[in-house]
């Protein structure tokens, strides 16, 4: 909307470029009583003709004005488009990494921790480790899923960045 603003603010300063020609019929009429004289009447029929100065003036610093005014706002809303999908791409960037991180932690991460737990503790049920080894795997292993946790949080925060740089409510 402003870059079609800035354009008739072009057109118009072009418009501007010569002063109004102005021509026009006036009459005038009047009656005046002078008493030793008696009544006069007077009537006046005229030409006018209104001619701007200087004539030489183009108004070539209004039209530059308005056309750089409309370059820059073209530039701003090329900026602005490229900012967007700057925007959009580092989201979708940001969602591929943390789905991969939560996938990784999913499929091979917390199947391994989930084991080593249970080698833990059937370690301490035979008398080989100590019960701290057991609860460090399964410490371990609750972090591990507080950091799934924390990257699925995270890829939906980028999908609602995602969002809201396309313009998706």
């Amino acid at each position: 909307l402003e870059i079609g603003a800035a354009a008739q603010s072009v057109a118009l300063e072009k418009s501007r470029r010569y002063g109004d020609v102005e021509a026009g019929v006036f009459t005038a009429a009047e009656r005046t009583e002078d008493v030793p004289v008696g009544r006069k009447s007077e009537g006046l029929l005229g030409l006018q003709l209104k001619i701007p100065l200087p004539w030489w003036n183009k108004n070539e610093g209004g039209i530059e004005e308005a056309e750089a005014l409309h370059q820059r706002k073209q530039l701003e809303h090329r900026a602005l488009a490229r900012n967007i999908n700057l925007e959009v791409e580092t989201a979708r960037a940001e969602m591929r990494e943390w789905a991969a991180l939560a996938g990784d932690i999913d499929n091979r991460l917390l199947p391994l921790a989930d084991k080593q737990a249970a080698n833990t503790e059937s370690a301490w049920r035979n008398g080989q480790a100590d019960f701290q080894a057991v609860l460090r795997a399964r410490d371990q292993r609750l972090e591990l899923a507080a950091t799934r946790i924390d990257a699925l949080r995270e890829f939906h925060l980028a999908s609602a960045r995602h969002q809201a740089a396309l313009g998706k409510p």
